[in-house]
């Protein structure tokens, strides 16, 4: 029964009838919405297990690409600095760079960091 449609004549439905319609609207209403955001998550959840898929296997053929350089590079020294020098200087070479990737995350983790402290700390 809609009271907004009535004649002017009809009695109006009790506020009991009223209150349970708001009622059942309220819940129909929270249904809809959990089933919204059910399809939402159910979605991006799938949506993130590709995207770490497609991570998984971008590492893992960079890494494959950088071994190849790695091996190509000792091979094209080898023959002139002979294969002891050759891996020596590879090893330093990739020591190097990996320090300089550790020493920049620690710069940005201590940025993080500090970040956070400033935003739930002050």
């Amino acid at each position: 029964m809609d009271p907004v449609s009535q004649p002017d004549n009809e009695i109006p439905p009790p506020l009991g009838d009223l209150l349970r319609q708001l009622l059942a609207d309220a819940v129909a209403w929270f249904e809809a919405e959990r089933h919204v955001y059910d399809v939402q998550a159910r979605l991006t959840r799938r949506a993130v297990g590709w995207m770490a898929a497609y991570a998984f296997s971008a590492i893992v053929i960079a890494q494959g690409a950088m071994i190849a350089f790695v091996v190509g590079v000792l091979l094209t020294l080898a023959p002139v600095v002979g294969p002891a020098w050759a891996t020596v200087m590879i090893i330093l070479v990739c020591s190097v760079l990996a320090a300089f990737c550790i020493w920049k995350i620690r710069l940005k983790l201590r940025a993080v960091k500090i970040s956070w402290r400033r935003r739930h700390d002050g």
